[in-house]
């Protein structure tokens, strides 16, 4: 839940979840640049060994197909570790970094831990274009913008089984959910568009993940410290259902992250990491004021908080 910032100790924690949420971007975005540099290095193996068969005397081999598979990446201890990061320590911190500072500010502080794609160039030979230099500043300017808007959300007093407010989830997760599959069918048709389109779809699953990290870390913190009575939600509600909802949450969020990890490797697979990264911040960003609207309707935080958006 979100610290109140006029108290000192909430201050801190406000600052320290803030560091979390940077160490949390920073963690995952060097996670997905060593799986891109595993995934080059599968597919560069396996296009040498088909180049070598196809050169053989003997007319009857075949040049196998170009796989990238869990069989293949699972082999790959320099995947697996990119895996870890990414999937593991960095969602880690980012759950942390949203029990503190909450689901808006989250993702974008974390979004800062896009200035590892300078580094792309020695990590996986991806040289940036400049063109790509541009939309990295432009892009970390917006999170600039974003960081302005005064976005916090206190989950303390929300009931977060409340008829209305559970409305206002199902829409945000249909429509995130309805964007998944275009966004998959689309891919299907192997066109130039492919890597940007799985780049996207995994930038959705991730802005899924954002709204239902909430319940699952709010839920969780009340249970740990026995004070259910002073819940809202589980003023209103029975234990049972509301352990049902936390049990969705810890659904939804581990499937979400696997798919992520899963869609982002396909698009690793066609596409440039300087180019499927940022592509893949874009719905996270745009998933922080939609999920401040799921909890705060359109009440703005302040004047200018439209102006930064």
């Amino acid at each position: 839940m979100v610290p109140n910032p006029e108290d000192h100790v909430g201050k801190m924690k406000m600052a320290f979840g803030c560091v979390i949420a940077i160490m949390a971007g920073l963690v995952l975005n060097i996670g997905n640049l060593v799986q891109k540099k595993a995934v080059n290095d599968i597919l560069r193996r396996q296009i040498n060994n088909s180049k070598r068969l196809s050169m053989s005397t003997n007319p009857s081999h075949k040049s196998p197909e170009i796989k990238l598979g869990l069989k293949e990446l699972g082999q790959s201890k320099l995947w697996i570790f990119g895996f870890i990061l990414q999937a593991l320590m960095g969602a880690g911190l980012s759950v942390v970094a949203q029990a503190m500072i909450g689901p808006t500010l989250t993702p974008i502080l974390g979004s800062v831990g896009l200035v590892v794609l300078v580094f792309a160039s020695c990590i996986v030979q991806e040289a940036l274009s400049w063109y790509e230099y541009i939309g990295l500043v432009i892009l970390m300017g917006a999170v600039v913008l974003l960081a302005f808007t005064g976005m916090e959300i206190n989950i303390e007093g929300v009931d977060l089984l409340g008829s209305s407010f559970i409305v206002r989830v199902i829409i945000y997760t249909g429509i995130v959910l309805l964007l998944c599959i275009i966004c998959k069918l689309w891919s299907l048709r192997k066109d130039k568009f492919e890597g940007t389109v799985l780049g996207t779809l995994s930038g959705l699953l991730v802005a899924l993940q954002n709204y239902w990290i909430s319940p699952l870390t709010s839920i969780a913190e009340v249970v740990l410290n026995g004070k259910h009575y002073e819940n809202d939600t589980f003023q209103h509600h029975s234990s049972g259902l509301v352990y049902t909802y936390l049990i969705i949450s810890i659904v939804i969020v581990i499937f979400a992250n696997l798919l992520t990890v899963y869609e982002r490797q396909l698009a690793f697979k066609v596409g440039n990491a300087a180019t499927v990264i940022p592509i893949s911040h874009i719905p996270s960003h745009l998933s922080s004021p939609a999920i401040y609207a799921v909890f705060n309707k359109t009440h703005m935080p302040n004047k200018y908080s439209v102006f930064f958006m």
